[in-house]
């Protein structure tokens, strides 16, 4: 059975609050219970105590126990006296009673301000009577009928320090008597309706959380589809600032990433469509016109028709390079490389590029020994490539491309500088974007298919540096790349 999460909520709630509160009652009902009886056998016990005490008083008025065992009337008396108050309490007033050579009973006196025993000595019209009886010092019967001795509770009777006989109770026939048994049985029946009124408690804060909980949950549920159909621009409120509410701020934060790079692929498909569709159009403008007979199918027409080729070779490779180091489809095999050996060495294959167009090369590298990092050597003379081309490319012939190297903070950054024409400053930012071009002097008639700086980025951030675009001293662009030494490997 495929239970909705409300109703799940619902019940893991009600069930916690269930034995939560059951064991509550069980545990509070015996605590009571086990203190109940603590109290009324600890009751007993000081009324027995205050009990011996006025026989000790009367036992030291005549140095025997005689005046009890030779008057079965006086035991009696004294019995029914202190029965009685211990139905009554100390405020009743029960007979007199004088033993020989003593003084009498006197309940306010006697029994002190403990009141009457809480005991149901007589069985409170229920049942039997509980017997007490007076024993002697080697706990023989002296007085009341015969008890097992098992069945007593004694205390001591003492005179000048000296035990001279044991008051006894007989045990109850249940551990706690009529009264107090009702007084249990009232409580137990309270434990239960708040219990039972708890119960109604959770039951309704349960509800009410799962309805609360499905909400937010349910527009998750919602704005997850929405998503999944395609509509990037859903957004669910956050309304709270638990985790429910950041899990609605991350889904926000994914479904704007999401609508950015669905506008990033359409612009991607766009620039890409627009890209091959001028070489493919001058390929089919210069063979419709050799076909109809309007350009002849000579040395020229074929170079031409090859360079269309070329560039689009070229724009195929590099839209697969960038693919590939998007999703990370690029084999890095890094080890301690030398920075200053490997730009040198991927500068000097530039110099006849460099002489071809006129370009002065400025080797400004001071570092003449060793600048370590840790990254890929194929992958960094990529890169380098990548940046002294698109000098080459771009800048006007006579001009200057200058190359440098500093260490700064644990990075060793690249510099590579050229002249005139510079980038636009609203430009720089977007230079490492795919197919961006920036309009008039730097842009596709140079033959760049402008995918080579977003190549250089995503190689640059594989190695864990930075790369940024700047306007050069000399009027030009300025490209500078930073890596982390070999000591602080990314």
């Amino acid at each position: 059975m495929n239970l909705k999460i409300k109703h799940k909520l619902f019940l893991i709630l009600v069930s916690a609050s269930l034995l939560i509160i059951a064991g509550m009652f069980l545990f509070t009902r015996l605590s009571f219970e086990r203190g109940l009886i603590r109290y009324v056998d600890t009751m007993e016990t000081r009324h027995l105590e205050s009990m011996a005490k006025v026989l000790g008083e009367h036992y030291a008025s005549v140095n025997s126990w005689d005046f009890l065992k030779d008057d079965p009337g006086a035991w009696r008396e004294f019995r029914r006296f202190t029965f009685r108050q211990w139905r009554m309490g100390a405020e009743g007033c029960g007979p007199r009673m004088m033993p020989p050579g003593g003084r009498e009973f006197e309940p306010s006196r006697d029994m002190g301000p403990m009141g009457g025993m809480h005991g149901n000595m007589h069985g409170r019209g229920r049942g039997p009577m509980r017997e007490l009886v007076l024993l002697g010092p080697d706990r023989e019967l002296l007085v009341g009928n015969q008890v097992p001795k098992d069945d007593l509770r004694m205390v001591p009777v003492t005179y000048q320090g000296k035990t001279v006989g044991f008051l006894g109770l007989s045990a109850p026939c249940t551990r706690v008597e009529n009264e107090e048994l009702l007084f249990f049985k009232t409580q137990s029946r309270m434990f239960l309706m708040i219990a039972l009124a708890m119960v109604l408690v959770s039951v309704l804060v349960a509800t009410w959380t799962a309805y609360y909980l499905e909400g937010p949950i349910k527009t998750l549920t919602k704005g997850t589809r929405d998503l999944a159909s395609g509509l990037f621009r859903t957004r669910i409120p956050v309304t709270s600032g638990d985790e429910l509410g950041q899990l609605s701020r991350d889904f926000n934060s994914l479904a704007e990433t999401l609508e950015e790079n669905e506008r990033d692929r359409k612009k991607w498909v766009e620039d890409i469509a627009h890209e091959l569709r001028t070489p493919l159009t001058l390929l089919s403008g210069e063979l419709e016109a050799v076909e109809d007979g309007v350009r002849e199918l000579n040395d020229d027409t074929l170079k031409r028709l090859k360079g269309d080729i070329d560039h689009l070779i070229v724009l195929v490779n590099d839209l697969n390079e960038l693919s590939r180091t998007d999703r990370g489809a690029l084999t890095y095999r890094k080890e301690a490389t030398d920075l200053v050996a490997l730009v040198k060495r991927v500068a000097e294959r530039f110099r006849e590029p460099f002489r071809e167009n006129s370009l002065c090369f400025e080797d400004r590298i001071k570092e003449n020994g060793k600048i370590q990092v840790w990254a890929d050597p194929e992958r960094l003379s990529q890169m380098m490539v990548n940046l002294l081309q698109n000098s080459v490319n771009y800048t006007r012939e006579g001009g200057t491309v200058a190359l440098d190297l500093e260490i700064r903070d644990a990075m060793v950054y690249v510099l590579v500088e050229d002249s005139e024409p510079g980038v636009p400053p609203e430009a720089l930012p977007r230079l490492f974007e795919r197919l961006y071009r920036v309009e008039g002097s730097r842009n596709r008639k140079f033959g760049g298919s402008g995918l080579g700086l977003a190549i250089c980025r995503n190689i640059v951030e594989a190695h864990g540096g930075t790369i940024s675009a700047s306007s050069s001293s000399s009027g030009g662009l300025s490209v500078r790349v930073g890596l982390p030494l070999h000591g602080d490997r990314p």
